[in-house]
């Protein structure tokens, strides 16, 4: 378990992923079909109607020109074929949204076909992530222990990770939990929760997963889940 220097450099990523990423665009029939970068996210925050899911199709790497797919070149989601989109300035890519109760618990794929018709398929299954038994009470005086499950079951691969965070308080607090931990626990120190002054604590509780992909091109991928569960609000006893 890390504490602040592990979301530290978490930000320090996520801000230089961004600030090197290209938001040019281009066009795949001007690009060998092998040297498409597949870039996939999906994002779901518990309780929402529905699950966004994305694709990004780049040339020179994972921060290179974006890419539109050029006929006969697709991508298309659950066999379902997406459109091109670039409205939010971050170049060329493919989103849709599908109904939460259709995607939980079960087993998707994207299905990129490069200009010479070539198939990839990478698939995920996107479990479900819940909270067991919370608490509505904790105390000052001992660390506070949660526990979480998968439906289907699944554990913490190597670059997987938890955040737990403080919200609302002047005392604030961030706990980055991995493969390394012990499994199904969120622990919250005493240290922590001593110093918290109000009568309750709420704590912002996100699962990021990289999904090993299974057929990539030459010049690889990646395909990565974003997992919010809803705020949970603890009284604080001493």
């Amino acid at each position: 378990m890390n504490k602040h220097a592990l979301h530290l450099l978490a930000i320090i990523s996520i801000f230089s992923f961004t600030a090197c990423s290209s938001n040019e665009i281009g066009e795949s029939k001007d690009v060998a079909a092998d040297k498409i970068y597949q870039g996939y996210s999906i994002r779901y925050s518990e309780g929402e109607k529905e699950v966004t899911l994305r694709a990004q199709y780049r040339f020179a790497g994972k921060n290179g020109t974006t890419l539109v797919l050029s006929k006969p070149s697709y991508i298309a989601f659950d066999y379902v074929r997406l459109e091109v989109d670039s409205s939010d300035g971050s170049g060329a890519y493919y989103a849709t949204r599908r109904d939460t109760g259709l995607m939980l618990g079960a087993k998707h794929s994207f299905v990129f076909a490069g200009i010479d018709k070539k198939e990839y398929e990478n698939s995920f299954m996107l479990n479900i992530f819940k909270l067991e038994n919370v608490p509505a009470e904790a105390s000052r005086k001992k660390p506070l222990v949660l526990t979480y499950t998968f439906e289907p079951g699944y554990q913490l691969q190597k670059d997987d990770y938890i955040e737990v965070s403080s919200s609302g308080t002047d005392s604030s607090f961030n706990y980055t939990f991995s493969s390394k931990d012990t499994p199904d626990q969120l622990l919250v120190p005493v240290t922590d929760l001593k110093k918290q002054k109000g009568k309750t604590l709420t704590l912002d509780i996100t699962l990021y997963r990289n999904v090993a992909m299974q057929q990539v091109t030459s010049e690889g991928g990646a395909m990565e889940i974003k997992y919010a569960l809803k705020p949970v609000t603890l009284t604080l006893t001493d």
